[in-house]
């Protein structure tokens, strides 16, 4: 079987579920549990525009750190229910 295609992540929070759900199981867990310096550089790899913005400086921490750092933000500033749901609303008010 040829191999999944990982999703890019723009910053668009309706997305976020998605790339994580994608994210996870196709990088994140098959790299030694450890390895938190991959998992970063993968994460902010596929993470574009805004959403590497929001990011990027986690490669100058810890590795362990800067890898929980940016998790924690792309959650905070996209995968938040209230976040998702007012970018649903926003895009439903605006035909």
């Amino acid at each position: 079987m040829p191999n999944p295609e990982l999703l890019k992540f723009y910053g668009d929070p309706t997305r976020y579920s998605l790339f994580m759900a994608n994210f996870e199981p196709h990088v994140e867990s098959r790299l030694n549990p450890t390895d938190d310096a991959s998992k970063l550089q993968y994460l902010i790899q596929h993470c574009k525009g805004e959403a590497n913005k929001l990011i990027e400086f986690c490669s100058v921490l810890d590795f362990s750190a800067g890898y929980q750092k940016a998790k924690q933000l792309l959650f905070e500033n996209y995968g938040r229910p209230r976040v998702i749901a007012r970018k649903y609303v926003n895009k439903l008010s605006k035909g």
